[in-house]
């Protein structure tokens, strides 16, 4: 299988594979080591949620945001199977939680690192971690904060997150095999449109006015009874609700 068809996989990155093949070398294969691999990014994303609002609101409102996290069904059921949907969601939300760290202490190095998970986003689901950057963005433009918009550090972010995600592509290029990236692209923008052109409406209706309304609720209320002025834009609540709202479902 993996000599004949994995070389040729083009759905997704390969790199949160690779991962769960190192592994597999160091632990052995079977399922509860798959299953331990994912849980390790649920359970770092929910030590994120707790330092994310224990930093800010105390450590009781810090323990009851982890705990709703983790409790949460979309959470507990994507981090039992090793996929890309759970590290796209840490990575991201690292992303904007590096970024947010800078714009407390104004230290380089963490909008240095906010590039770093962008990257690693890209590696593991690639369009979809555009989130974290425009997330970034959207804050600042609200915020007006356009010296940081157009510092040379937040373009030398993005541009390092990108160079990060082009080592695979760089890769496949050095091995003769830069065609599976094209097809890669082909299958993510063209193959995505066709499938969900496939896709009964009724059921992505379903999906977005069930389970997405149910996550923000969640964080909503905890956000309320922590005390937050919704009204005011500030950068702990743009990583905590980046955070719920890319959450997989």
């Amino acid at each position: 299988m993996t000599e004949t068809v994995f070389n040729e996989f083009r759905d997704h990155t390969p790199f949160i594979i690779n991962l769960l093949g190192l592994l597999f070398k160091i632990l052995g294969i079977g399922y509860a080591q798959a299953r331990l691999f994912a849980g390790i990014f649920g359970i770092i994303a929910t030590i994120l949620v707790y330092l994310l609002v224990n930093k800010k609101f105390g450590n009781k409102t810090a323990t009851l945001s982890s705990l709703l996290f983790l409790l949460s069904l979309p959470v507990l059921k994507q981090s039992r199977f090793p996929n890309q949907d759970v590290p796209l969601m840490l990575f991201n939300a690292l992303s904007v939680y590096s970024f947010y760290y800078f714009y407390e202490t104004r230290k380089k190095i963490y909008f240095i690192s906010s590039g770093i998970f962008f990257g690693l986003a890209m590696l593991t689901k690639g369009p979809l971690a555009v989130f974290a950057p425009l997330s970034i963005f959207l804050f600042l433009v609200i915020k007006r904060d356009f010296k940081v918009l157009f510092s040379l550090i937040a373009i030398g972010s993005l541009v390092l997150g990108l160079l990060v995600f082009a080592l695979w592509p760089l890769t496949l290029y050095w091995n003769g095999r830069i065609d599976i990236f094209w097809k890669y692209l082909d299958f993510t923008f063209v193959g995505t449109i066709k499938i969900l052109e496939d896709r009964s409406k009724i059921i992505i209706g379903l999906t977005f006015s069930t389970s997405l309304p149910s996550a923000r609720f969640r964080w909503f209320c905890c956000l309320k009874e922590s005390g937050i002025d919704l009204k005011t834009i500030h950068p702990i609540t743009l990583s905590t609700f980046h955070l719920s709202f890319f959450c997989p479902r």
